[in-house]
């Protein structure tokens, strides 16, 4: 496809080539002042210095005023500095004189290469202004009686094809150029809007593919409260172990196609690790515990880091997740804080486990490559932990790496910017929070009024059997302008961030909690502008598949239970 090249700006336009040309002319006149009258070379000279800069004020004043008439303006301009320039034949000629005619074709060739240099795209406008500038000095050479003035003349008039061709080829450079630069930018234009339909698509197929998924878990929890013989309560074991396979690899599949797709968006914030590590040994103290593994976390008193709360929680789940999975009974599981160089912290996931052969160690990064599962054994997982988890951290700017000596456990190192700790703790009574954490409570939230903002009918009929459960009062509808419009009064509300015709569970969230009512917003998207946006409101945030208990506490502590 052709580009048409578009008129490139002159360097007659730029002040700084007029005072180098300018300086330049001077120069060259100063060599004819002893042999011709002195005013006249320096005359010459500074008349033509006038009509540079007249020039350059000229055009600057068409392009602000009428650029349609910016070539005509060019042309004309150029032609009357080209024509005083050709008059040097006149000013500046000695006659008889082939050293000073010399220095005269000198001034011209200087002449004639800001032109092939400034006029790229205006054929008319260089045949013309090169006329001008050559023929008159041309033509006075011919008339002399000197064998050199008159080989400059008839050379004037051959260098002109040269001087035309060597015009035609710069022109064809230039245009070449710019159609490189136009793909270039087209390139680049097309990537962009890939990369955001890819952001939009997994912005949907997140919310989409979470949404039944959530729903299951929110009935197969429902289910297990029932009382169910023994067949039946197998069942349902199996179904859960199901569901939590399947909630875990469709987790790490979108995270996985978000970061191909460069979708990643990290949300920085300063995180104390003393609290963060004490909040990961919590959350792994019952499978550690279940192999007879101790944890310990030390080293975070004081410190800092600056990452994405959630993407660094995953990651520090999955490498401790795999300590736990892979250290025998007894081990201990070490999670450590220390000093790393140009400004980071290390923070390093320890385990007593069998080690990684060397030939392993970068392989295991790919996606679905585990060391020692070449059978593909899905009890010990589908291979796409550690490969998102090293993403995570290169797109918070860190690096995630491994030290394991053959037979002496492994440690994975974290590396991320150090950060000063707040002094002011940070709260921690309504985080954003993935799924999980079934605690069980001891008080409902009954009589209650729970309203739900949800377009996906089963999550409405799975949220209305848990609120019967819960002994909660149920409405729900499925959009959100017509849930602010409602007449019966609500005591909370759970509202879904994405809704159908464009609307906004953000911002209907935040009407909500104006108007006094606490609101918990529930996600399938884990993007960054999410929950920095909800963190910015002060709303509580939940990422899908939720389990009931997590929102039974955050029911209770939103209404005082």
């Amino acid at each position: 496809m052709t580009v048409a090249s578009p008129e490139p700006r002159d360097l007659g336009q730029e002040a700084g080539s007029i005072l180098a040309f300018g300086a330049l002319m001077f120069m060259v006149s100063c060599l004819f002042v002893f042999s011709r009258p002195w005013w006249q070379p320096l005359f010459w000279a500074g008349v033509y210095n006038m009509l540079l800069w007249w020039r350059w004020r000229y055009l600057q004043r068409v392009e602000r005023q009428a650029r349609q008439g910016l070539v005509s303006a060019k042309r004309t301009s150029h032609w009357i500095c080209a024509a005083w320039a050709g008059s040097a034949g006149y000013w500046l000629f000695v006659p008889d004189d082939p050293m000073m005619h010399g220095a005269l074709t000198f001034g011209m060739l200087c002449v004639i290469t800001s032109i092939v240099l400034e006029c790229v795209g205006d054929a008319l406008r260089v045949g013309v202004a090169l006329f001008l500038v050559m023929a008159p000095t041309a033509i006075r050479f011919l008339f002399q009686s000197h064998p050199i003035s008159i080989t400059l003349g008839v050379g004037a008039f051959v260098a002109g094809p040269v001087w035309w061709e060597l015009w035609r080829r710069q022109q064809r450079i230039w245009s070449e150029q710019y159609q490189l630069r136009q793909r270039a930018e087209q390139g680049a234009q097309a990537l962009a809007e890939s990369t955001l339909s890819k952001a939009r698509f997994f912005a949907a197929a997140n919310h989409d593919l979470r949404q039944p998924v959530h729903a299951l878990g929110l009935y197969l929890e429902l289910l297990d409260r029932q009382a169910l013989d023994a067949e039946g309560r197998a069942a349902l074991s199996g179904m859960q172990r199901a569901w939590t396979s399947l909630s875990s690899q469709l987790n790490q599949l979108l995270d996985l196609a978000r970061a191909d797709a460069g979708a990643l968006r990290p949300a920085l914030e300063v995180i104390p690790l003393a609290d963060f590590l004490e909040n990961q040994v919590a959350h792994h103290a019952v499978p550690a515990m279940a192999k007879g593994q101790r944890m310990i976390a030390c080293g975070g008193e004081a410190r800092a880091i600056l990452a994405d709360r959630l993407m660094l929680g995953r990651v520090v789940d999955n490498l401790v997740g795999n300590a736990i999975k892979f250290s025998p009974e007894g081990a201990t599981i070490t999670l450590l804080v220390r000093y790393g160089q140009a400004g980071t912290w290390r923070l390093q996931v320890r385990d007593n486990g069998p080690g990684i052969a060397s030939a392993e160690r970068e392989l295991i990064f790919e996606e679905f490559v585990q060391g020692g599962n070449a059978e593909r054994d899905r009890q010990a997982g589908f291979g796409l932990g550690l490969s998102i988890a090293r993403r995570f951290v290169e797109a918070m700017g860190g690096e995630l790496t491994l030290v394991s000596p053959a037979g002496a456990g492994s440690t994975f190192e974290v590396r991320l910017p150090r950060a000063n700790p707040s002094p002011v703790r940070r709260a921690e009574a309504l985080p954003v929070l993935p799924a999980g954490g079934r605690q069980r409570l001891s008080v409902a939230p009954a009589g209650r009024r729970l309203l739900l903002i949800d377009d996906d009918p089963m999550v409405v009929e799975a949220m209305h059997a848990w609120c019967r459960a819960w002994g909660l009062a149920f409405l729900s509808t499925a959009d959100g302008r017509d849930a602010l419009r409602l007449a019966e009064p609500v005591d909370v509300v759970v509202c879904d961030v994405r809704l159908p015709n464009g609307q906004n569970g953000i911002e209907i969230a935040h009407a909500f909690r104006d108007q006094g009512r606490p609101v918990i917003l529930i996600s399938g998207e884990i993007d960054a502008s999410i929950r920095t946006r909800a963190e910015q409101l002060q709303l509580t945030l939940l990422i899908k598949p939720v389990a009931a208990d997590t929102l039974r506490d955050c029911l209770d502590s939103l209404l005082g239970a």
